[in-house]
């Protein structure tokens, strides 16, 4: 599923000069975002709404996504659209930092 909010986060993100994918596949588990350098990435992204917060079996369910992810070599980090709503240039530099 595409949403507004994560198809905006690719877009803003490809204009920064990331090289990004959506919706990756690992070990049964597909991740928002992913950040590529070269052939290797180097970050997953996931993309929560405010659904999220109130949907206990979401959170547990990625939970197991992000250690199992983690658990193969992936950094992974949570994107609140609330947060990229109120300063998506602070967002943005949040995941320079972990990319670089």
């Amino acid at each position: 599923e595409n949403s507004i909010f994560k198809m905006e986060v690719y877009e803003e993100l490809r204009k920064k000069g990331f090289e990004v994918d959506l919706d990756v596949g690992i070990g049964g588990y597909s991740i928002d975002l992913a950040i590529r350098k070269g052939n290797d990435y180097v970050l997953g992204i996931e993309c929560d709404s405010s659904l999220y917060k109130k949907n206990s079996e979401t959170r547990e369910r990625d939970y197991h996504r992000q250690k199992f992810l983690e658990s193969r070599g992936w950094t992974v980090c949570r994107l609140w659209s609330s947060s990229w709503w109120n300063d998506k240039n602070q967002e943005i530099e949040k995941i320079k930092e972990l990319v670089d």
